[in-house]
């Protein structure tokens, strides 16, 4: 299962972490503004 989240959102990641998903890979990607 992929599962997205808000990285921004600090509760987030421990949230799933203790649910027992665990990071796959980290994607940057660069908004440009229209």
């Amino acid at each position: 299962m992929l599962l997205h989240h808000a990285l921004p959102n600090p509760l987030s990641t421990p949230f799933w972490s203790r649910r027992g998903y665990r990071p796959l890979y980290t994607q940057w990607v660069r908004h440009l503004g229209v």
